[in-house]
């Protein structure tokens, strides 16, 4: 049996683990079921992003009426063939990741990986091959997580899109002429804004009023109103009790006895943790009441010696978040073990890219009332409109409630507590606030006390009374501040890479 320094299970964030530990000199095994790269590179945020752009220029052009652009809607065309050879020509950069890391040095074992104790995995392979045991000193664990599927009968044998299969066997050509989406949240949102845009007759199927409930209410009602406009159909009928297929179409069959025929399904009902194959508890590895691996702020499990990142430990399902734990892990265990950093989530900045764009970072005014008292917040709104370059673009004062700005702060020191925007390129407007919240003093929260820490986190975290503050200088600007993927004003912030070009 083969032993490693480093056993790295999952290809997403944790390549930036895998590629630290490589120039390190360690001796790495990685293992990965499905495409390398994770979620975002093959299913996720990178090929949604090609779709939901290519919608939204589409629409600019369909409304350029408003910028005094006088267009033949009916010649405009989406050239699908040409979308989908973008598309797959981005998802099959994964193609070579492997390659890239059996170069390197690193030992690849493309099956699935299983837990048969704390330090040892079993790899099984699916295609004829006998499985392969090996065990590893240290342990990363970054399996993702995966689509929710609900229990509905009929469901699998009428057939469903889902991230998971849409960007790869069933990818839809041509477009269904009907789709109902399930779910409210942000996959259903966007795919419903991209459906949508390119001539789908939309349905979305939600558990109770109200889309991305996990958001600013004022944002998501403005959102709501624009979609009722664009003619997508929310529907607040609880999940189908029953799905059958008749004549070429997919019926659902509602608890209040209606039905709905669509051309297709679209599941987002949330996701699960990519954990069942795992075994974790063969390993000894705990999970929180939701399935996911419990992970502290240093992203420490229940074993001293596996760590965990991404959507595995379920706190947000955001690359850019994933991609901080993993700069987080390796600051602890390559750079300066001694004095660990922890990972911050309370100024992670999100983007639901939708038409229009809606951006989020921090708390929404009903958390912050929650948090803090109806009398000790306060809410700011500015419109795009009230402004010259909204006015330009086109957002008239009737359409004020389309595109605004809204900043949550506590009333007796203005200390900004959460920013919310829904309009033409929001995340742009949001990445300010979130940059000011994180370099901001303020308390890391201690996740998970009741998890075992390292001495070292231990350490600092009795620095100060409840949990040592954060502050950064001037230095680690560029390098600490989190920019929310993928937006464009990645442009911006990753120009700091070239500091490190020069240095080399």
């Amino acid at each position: 049996m083969k032993n490693y320094d480093w056993i790295i299970v999952g290809t997403g964030a944790a390549n930036l683990v895998s590629d630290a530990l490589i120039d390190a000199g360690f001796k790495i095994a990685i293992c990965e079921k499905a495409k390398f790269g994770g979620t975002c590179l093959t299913h996720g945020c990178i090929p949604s992003k090609i779709l939901s752009t290519c919608a939204a220029s589409y629409l600019d052009m369909i409304n350029a009426d408003h910028c005094s652009i006088c267009l033949d809607k009916e010649a405009i065309k989406i050239d699908f063939q040409d979308l989908k050879r973008r598309l797959f020509n981005k998802i099959d950069e994964s193609l070579g990741i492997a390659d890239e890391y059996r170069d390197a040095g690193a030992d690849v074992y493309p099956g699935c990986a299983e837990f048969l104790g704390p330090h040892e995995i079993c790899i099984n392979y699916g295609d004829g091959r006998s499985a392969e045991t090996i065990s590893g000193d240290r342990i990363l664990v970054a399996t993702g997580a995966k689509t929710r599927i609900p229990e509905i009968e009929g469901l699998t044998e009428a057939s469903y899109l889902c991230p998971e299969n849409f960007f790869d066997r069933d990818y839809p050509d041509p477009y269904p002429r009907s789709i109902a989406i399930l779910g409210s949240g942000v996959t259903a949102c966007e795919f419903a804004s991209i459906f949508n845009a390119f001539g789908s007759e939309v349905y979305l199927i939600n558990r109770r009023p109200g889309l991305l409930r996990h958001l600013d209410r004022e944002i998501c009602s403005s959102l709501e109103d624009q979609f009722n406009e664009r003619g997508i159909q929310i529907l607040s009928l609880g999940m189908p009790q029953k799905i059958e297929s008749v004549d070429g179409l997919k019926r659902l069959h509602f608890d209040d006895g209606s039905t709905l025929e669509v051309e297709a399904i679209f599941v987002a009902t949330g996701v699960v943790a990519n954990a069942d194959e795992l075994h974790l508890d063969r390993a000894g590895i705990d999970r929180d009441q939701h399935g996911y691996i419990r992970t502290n702020e240093a992203l420490e499990t229940s074993q001293p010696h596996i760590f965990a990142l991404g959507d595995i430990n379920g706190r947000m399902q955001l690359r850019h978040k994933a991609n901080r734990e993993a700069e987080i892990l390796i600051h602890n265990l390559l750079e300066n073990p001694q004095a660990p950093k922890r990972m911050d989530y309370s100024c992670i900045p999100s983007v639901v890219f939708t038409y229009p764009e809606v951006a989020s970072v921090g708390l929404s005014e009903e958390e912050a009332i929650k948090a803090y008292g109806s009398e000790a917040v306060i809410c700011a709104r500015f419109d795009y409109s009230e402004t010259a370059k909204g006015y330009a673009m086109g957002i008239s004062a009737e359409r004020a409630s389309q595109a605004f700005v809204k900043v949550v702060c506590l009333k007796e020191n203005r200390k900004i507590l959460g920013m919310h925007a829904i309009g033409a390129q929001a995340s742009l407007l949001m990445q300010t606030y979130a940059y000011l919240m994180q370099a901001a003093v303020h308390p890391i929260a201690i996740i998970d006390p009741e998890l075992g820490a390292s001495a070292a986190v231990q350490e600092v975290r009795s620095q100060k009374p409840n949990s040592p503050e954060y502050q950064l200088d001037y230095m680690e600007i560029f390098d600490e501040l989190l920019c929310a993927h993928p937006s464009l004003f990645e442009v911006a912030a990753w120009v700091s890479l070239g500091f490190e070009d020069e240095a080399e």
